[in-house]
């Protein structure tokens, strides 16, 4: 592999991470610590962590079986419904209650 190819390989979960937080990234407050969204919160959002455990929960996140599952879900919810009538399904998935940008949103 070349030297470009290898850097987009391993910034893959950086640019995930920041897609998810672009599109909402939850604060624990009200959800389970051991989310994909409460983890993804804590990794970007709090102030106090250093630098591995950013990596660590980000790792955690972006191998999360459930992750895949929820983005999964809302891809098809917007091919089969659209943006127009699956916009609250969207939210409510990849914003749950509890979330820095669900309270924004409401």
């Amino acid at each position: 592999q070349t030297a470009s190819a290898q850097i987009r390989v391993a910034m893959r979960p950086f640019i995930l991470a920041a897609t998810l937080f672009v599109l909402g990234a939850p604060t624990s407050r009200g959800l389970k610590m051991n989310t994909w969204q409460a983890r993804l919160d804590r990794s970007l959002l709090e102030v106090d962590l250093g630098l591995g455990s950013r990596i660590r929960l980000l790792s955690k996140v972006l191998t999360d079986p459930a992750l895949l599952e929820d983005v999964q879900s809302v891809v098809e919810v917007l091919r089969t419904e659209g943006i127009a009538k699956g916009h609250p399904k969207v939210i409510a998935t990849l914003m749950p209650t509890g979330t820095t940008a669900r309270a924004d949103v409401e």
